[in-house]
């Protein structure tokens, strides 16, 4: 017979997560109906820390005078319901705050719907600060609101992230649950400033200059080669159908290439510009997003076009030949370099037969 008393697993089993995130996914598809599930427009005043820092030291019937007013948000990280009235402790970048939420303050319709919302959710509240009777910091909300819905749960809040292996898979979620992990990491990226190492994430700010493959060396006189573009499958013209937009609708797609969603080439001796995808569906993401960020309506129309190749030569004046004789297939990419878009196999074929003084390279690696 065995003695053995049961583990805390054994007394309660662990919930399905499968089963966690389809409800979460549930929620998410109702907010969705209802409107807006991701608002972008609230803007905190105020950090969990320095509100503990400067008012921590103020006794309950002084910050009742004074009606401090905040606006915060952050991660829920616990959650008590109790009737008419729950707290919730949120959790910003800099540390955490309580917030008070009723049906008198708050109103009934958020505090019904704040009860459905689950831990690891972004929110968001607008209030007063004051201290409960025992003496917790908290913000009264007089508005609440879901900025981000959690799809997936954060780990046992008595057991934290504990699996060392997890630790780096999932480094965000360490990130979230273990205050020294995200101390540490804190305190790294203040320190780094100057100097970089290999494994270090850096940022840069970009004018524009950057392209995807480049190195960068403190003057050092050394080359790697070029990440390489191969060939699109599909190609189309783009058309701009509002000539007022030129200008947005050049730098947007100028933008967008650069991100590398397309590949953009303009021919020889004009200025089609041509866009080659691998599928239609990036076409319908160039036409939203130019659409939507740089206000510039386009179309497309589709060219007969089986592969683009990249030319070079030693002889400068018979490739410039072939270009002006090709127009029609001839174009640049956005780098400058020369292109030769082919109709089909059998075309490309008799091009390389014809021309062996050009080398017809698949993929611009030749060029980076």
């Amino acid at each position: 017979m065995n003695t053995t008393p049961p583990t805390v697993d054994e007394q309660q089993p662990a919930p399905d997560e499968n089963h966690i995130i389809a409800e979460r996914r549930d929620k998410l598809t109702k907010l969705r109906q209802a409107g807006v599930p991701f608002p972008n427009d609230f803007i905190p005043t105020h950090l969990a820390a320095d509100l503990h820092d400067h008012y921590d030291g103020f006794n309950k019937e002084e910050l009742a005078s004074k009606k401090i007013g905040v606006k915060v948000a952050g991660r829920m990280v616990l959650k008590r319901v109790m009737g008419k009235a729950s707290f919730a402790t949120i959790q910003d970048r800099s540390g955490q705050i309580q917030f008070y939420i009723s049906d008198d303050i708050t109103g009934v319709d958020v505090h019904a719907a704040f009860k459905h919302w689950d831990l690891g959710d972004i929110i968001a509240a607008e209030g007063h600060l004051f201290k409960t009777n025992k003496g917790e910091l908290s913000v009264e909300c007089s508005t609440l609101r879901l900025l981000s819905k959690s799809l997936r749960p954060l780990p046992d809040k008595f057991h934290g992230l504990a699996d060392q292996e997890l630790k780096y898979r999932q480094r965000y979620v360490d990130l979230i649950v273990n205050p020294e992990s995200r101390n540490t990491f804190l305190a790294r990226s203040k320190d780094i400033v100057e100097d970089a190492y290999p494994g270090d994430v850096v940022g840069l700010f970009d004018t524009g200059n950057f392209k995807i493959g480049d190195t960068l060396t403190e003057g050092e006189k050394f080359y790697f080669t070029g990440i390489p573009t191969f060939s699109p499958e599909i190609f189309k013209e783009l058309v701009n159908k509002d000539p007022m937009k030129t200008k947005q609708l050049e730098k947007g797609i100028q933008q967008l290439t650069d991100e590398g969603v397309a590949q953009l080439f303009t021919q020889f001796g004009g200025n089609k510009k041509i866009i080659g995808c691998v599928g239609d569906l990036q076409f319908e993401v160039i036409q939203y997003r130019l659409l939507q960020e740089y206000g510039a309506a386009c179309e497309f129309r589709t060219l007969p076009f089986y592969k683009a190749c990249w030319l070079t030569s030693t002889d400068k004046n018979k490739l410039n030949d072939f270009l002006r004789y090709k127009q029609q297939n001839a174009a640049e990419d956005k780098d400058g370099s020369p292109v030769y878009l082919a109709q089909s196999e059998w075309f490309l074929n008799t091009e390389i037969t014809n021309n062996p003084d050009i080398t017809f390279h698949f993929t611009n690696e030749v060029n980076k």
